[in-house]
């Protein structure tokens, strides 16, 4: 090969290795140029992606302030419920206890007075011991109640042709006894006084007292029997007292 082959192929090669040189250079200079916009660019990515994560905490811290104060409002609700239905209770017991009351004060101002059946059956006892002679009286205390009472009691004694006070001017009224109810007073013996304590004893019924009795429990009045002061008749005394507490 000529000198001047060589020199060619040598000047080939410098020129290459120049080439490859300023290849090399061009390449690693848009490997550092391209790398630090790829990292800008990442950088940038991260930034945003680190200021949505910023703003998506802030955003569940919010949710989770906007649910608590939701659980705050519907405990007061719940509390507030309670309390109402707690009240409500209360005024249900108060308006029980009133309405409770009321009927006890209604049926305490009601004045005794037997119905038609009540008569019906009253009559139909006393019927059975006719002509049994019996005074009527009632008391002060029991007011214009036990007078009404007496009216009627008086008409169903006549209808049973018991032998009794025509008409009320002829009954007694009495201020020196206090009863409670129906009382019948049994005349004692002559020289008693109902007003000395005496030793207690059973008060033997007879016919017309057990009628007397039966008739009364049939219409739901418990008849109480005292001793009275001795009378020349001996008749005893049917007495209309105040009304007893129900």
């Amino acid at each position: 090969m000529s000198v001047e082959s060589l020199e060619f192929w040598k000047n080939l090669f410098e020129i290459t290795g120049v080439v490859l040189l300023l290849l090399t250079f061009i390449a690693g200079a848009g490997v550092v140029g391209f790398s630090r916009k790829l990292n800008a660019v990442q950088a940038e990515q991260l930034l945003q992606f680190d200021k949505g994560l910023t703003d998506a905490k802030l955003e569940l811290g919010k949710q989770q302030e906007r649910a608590s104060n939701a659980d705050a409002r519907v405990a007061g609700l719940e509390q507030d419920v309670a309390a109402a239905k707690t009240e409500m209770a209360k005024q249900q017991t108060r308006a029980a206890t009133a309405e409770r009351d009321l009927l006890e004060l209604q049926e305490r101002l009601k004045p005794r007075k037997l119905t038609d059946k009540q008569s019906t059956d009253f009559v139909a006892i006393l019927s059975k011991l006719p002509n049994t002679k019996l005074k009527f009286g009632h008391t002060w205390a029991g007011g214009d109640e036990a007078f009404n009472l007496l009216q009627q009691l008086l008409g169903l004694f006549k209808a049973a042709n018991w032998d009794v006070p025509k008409q009320t001017s002829e009954t007694s009224n009495h201020l020196d006894i206090q009863v409670i109810g129906v009382a019948l007073l049994i005349p004692g013996p002559e020289g008693s006084d109902v007003r000395k304590p005496e030793p207690v004893t059973l008060i033997q019924l007879n016919t017309a007292q057990t009628t007397l009795q039966a008739a009364f429990k049939t219409v739901g009045i418990d008849l109480q029997f005292q001793k009275w002061f001795h009378t020349a008749d001996g008749v005893p005394e049917l007495v209309i007292g105040s009304k007893p507490n129900p």
